[in-house]
């Protein structure tokens, strides 16, 4: 029992390096705009850049870049939208993955309401895709620096979903000037090690 343990923990700790290797976003294909194309970033971090059009070299000093992010999150891949996809009404982003994970959005917590200080007021009109597609509020916050010189400017809430291996279709934000969202996963390796405790779990009821 102990030797059949172990080849289990090994075989997943091989498909762990794999992964970690591989990243769990594999494709982006945008529809119904013209504006600078999106891109497959990682690793996550605090300073990260958040657009691919909001870069030190359009918004000196830094860009546009993430900060107080999730812990869950370092590390993970995400993807840099264009930030003036914001006001696209027929916006599209198909996003596609590897395998089953926990896929984030990050909406400016203005959309609805241009209320920074409470989450964004969606629903009736305002980004009805993202409940209607089982999206759900964390609760959780994190912030952005408009300038990547180490002052917040704005904040996001992130809205999280468990979505499996393959494609998902994000829409549109349309909200005038407001930061488009962003959309991220958790760094590979974790998403396989909550497997495999989950697999140890299984072995020990057994």
């Amino acid at each position: 029992m102990y030797r059949k343990l172990c080849l289990v923990v090994a075989l997943v700790v091989c498909f762990v390096a794999g992964i970690a290797q591989a990243g769990l976003i594999t494709n982006i294909e945008r529809r119904n705009s013209t504006n600078t194309a999106p891109q497959i970033a990682g690793p996550l971090a605090n300073g990260s850049l958040c657009y691919v059009d909001r870069t030190p070299a359009t918004h000196p000093p830094g860009g546009h870049q993430y900060m107080n992010l999730p812990t869950d999150l370092l590390g993970g891949d995400y993807v840099m939208v264009a930030n003036a996809d914001r006001t696209v009404a027929t916006y599209e982003l198909d996003v596609t993955l590897a395998q089953a994970c926990t896929l984030s959005l990050f909406i400016d917590n203005r959309v609805g309401d241009n209320d920074r200080t409470t989450p964004p007021t969606l629903g009736n009109g305002v980004m009805d895709w993202v409940a209607n597609n089982g999206f759900v509020s964390t609760d959780v916050k994190l912030s952005i620096d408009e300038k990547g010189d180490g002052t917040i400017d704005n904040d996001f809430t992130m809205y999280s979903k468990q979505v499996p291996a393959g494609k998902i279709t994000l829409y549109q934000q349309n909200a005038g000037s407001l930061n488009m969202y962003g959309i991220a996963v958790p760094e590979p390796a974790t998403v396989a090690l909550l497997g495999l405790g989950a697999l140890t779990l299984l072995r020990r009821r057994k």
